[in-house]
């Protein structure tokens, strides 16, 4: 580098403008942070608890595994949930969230069944997840 160029890079000038196009480079690197789902009473019921067998098989069935819009998470299908443990699994790790709550990537745009999950289904995910996801 020339004398010069090493002098411009010495200056307060050029050493603030640096310090800020470093600092603006860490803008858009901040975590998703998910905005907290206010609860409808008439949806869950204060001190309702949301469970598997009663509220989130019926969410499944009309959503992911129903053999009329195709066979994803049908019975034998690598995320077969049709039975409570497979779904408690991917509740377990993280994905169902992930997926349904934060992404909402699932139901997916290609699928034959319906897509757009209610404000009170997907509450009742949240919930279900939240409090561990019992059956």
């Amino acid at each position: 580098m020339s004398g010069s160029a090493l002098t411009l890079l010495k200056t307060p000038f050029s050493i603030c403008f640096v310090f800020v196009v470093l600092l603006s480079s860490c803008a858009n690197d901040k975590a998703f942070e998910p905005v907290p789902m206010v609860i409808d009473t008439t949806c869950i019921p204060n001190g309702y608890q949301v469970t598997y067998t009663q509220d989130i098989k019926i969410i499944l069935e009309t959503y992911c595994t129903n053999p009329m819009y195709g066979s994803c998470h049908q019975s034998g299908s690598e995320y077969d949930y049709t039975f409570y443990e497979g779904i408690k699994e991917e509740a377990d790790t993280g994905t169902l969230e992930l997926r349904v709550l934060i992404y909402h990537d699932m139901p997916p745009p290609y699928s034959l069944g319906p897509k757009d999950l209610t404000s009170c289904e997907l509450q009742k995910l949240s919930e279900w997840i939240y409090n561990g996801a019992p059956e």
